[in-house]
């Protein structure tokens, strides 16, 4: 089992691809989402070399064996406070950067290919938390995550992600008070690895009807694959409640605000990175509207949109070679080298 312990009390545990064959690989550092462990990525883990890629997964604190949390840090986000909010994101920003950091180190990283920051889902609140903090990491790791760091890649990320507000009356299988604590978790399941058709209006929106013909993509997994990928008991108590706080989304809006729109701060922190959002058409309605909110912003502000049709949430599962060779564009987009783009499909 793969770990690196970035302080003296903290270690992640992380999945690897292992080293592409040639000298500038790429190394795609992954942070998962909601429930769903860096088990989630296994399927495009033995596509990474194939593609020139090297891929590394993190599962985020409490999951598989990466530290839980300390009932410190517990306390600071079950509060109100946004001081402390705020200081539980920048504490977890440096320990992701210190992660990337560090595996730059155990594995001298070939700095030609660089490293890509990807994060899935609620996995972008920590991305952004990494990104945003980098100023309080030591000066030799921001230095060198300031010249490896070229891409960052934000992945069917939801609204709360951005500070957008939605409805009251909105569908939210984790919050339903019709379910039960374990009802909640074994909806959630489903509902977040459906197929939704939306339409182009927010009263066309699908917030809760999946496709009945393409299967979510929990349903058709083995229980073996189920249990490889999921920890619903783990997202019940840590990941509901960090996104169920009031005004939450006020201190996550503030964190994409800096990192993601404010271009003389963006331009400070990271000089040379480019920023992607992609996301997956059918995925959940959170995303959704998120993404269309943002296009026509994003796009103002130099950040690439990619949007993946007739994908859903779990498109690096049902899809793995159609997802590497989206990831293969962006990534080579961002370097600048759209001219030897190969997007054929691995052998």
């Amino acid at each position: 089992m793969n770990t690196l312990a970035v302080t003296d009390v903290v270690t992640f545990h992380y999945t690897d691809s292992g080293p592409a064959e040639q000298n500038d690989y790429t190394t795609i550092v992954m942070v998962h989402g909601h429930s769903f462990h860096s088990g989630v990525f296994a399927r495009i883990l033995p596509l990474a070399n194939l593609h020139g890629f090297r891929i590394i997964c993190v599962s985020r604190r409490g999951y598989v064996s990466s530290t839980p949390y300390t009932p410190e840090e517990k306390q600071m986000i079950e509060t109100e406070s946004a001081e402390e909010h705020d200081a539980f994101l920048s504490s977890q920003g440096v320990l992701l950067a210190l992660f990337v950091d560090g595996i730059i180190h155990k594995y001298s990283l070939p700095e030609a290919g660089g490293v890509a920051l990807l994060g899935w889902s609620m996995g972008n609140v920590f991305t952004l938390a990494a990104l945003s903090a980098v100023h309080d990491v030591p000066k030799d790791a921001r230095e060198r995550l300031q010249r490896y760091l070229h891409t960052y890649i934000c992945w069917d990320a939801a609204n709360v992600i951005f500070g957008i507000a939605i409805p009251e009356i909105a569908y939210f299988p984790l919050l339903d008070p019709s379910l039960s604590p374990e009802e909640r978790i074994a909806a959630f399941k489903i509902w977040v690895s459906g197929y939704f058709q939306h339409g182009a209006e927010f009263s066309q929106i699908n917030q809760r009807d999946f496709d009945t013909i393409r299967k979510p993509t929990m349903t058709v997994m083995t229980e073996e694959e189920a249990n490889s990928v999921f920890d619903g008991l783990h997202g019940a108590e840590f990941d509901t409640p960090l996104i169920s706080i009031r005004n939450i989304d006020i201190t996550f809006g503030k964190q994409a605000e800096k990192v993601l729109f404010d271009q003389d701060l963006r331009t400070e922190l990271w000089p040379r990175l480019k920023i992607s959002f992609m996301y997956a058409e059918q995925s959940i309605w959170l995303v959704v509207v998120a993404m269309r909110e943002l296009e026509g912003r994003a796009k103002q502000s130099g950040i690439y949109y990619d949007a993946m049709d007739n994908a859903n949430h779990f498109m690096m599962w049902d899809e793995p070679e159609r997802f590497m060779l989206a990831l293969k564009k962006i990534i080579l987009r961002s370097e600048l080298r759209t001219e030897a783009l190969d997007l054929s499909p691995s052998a």
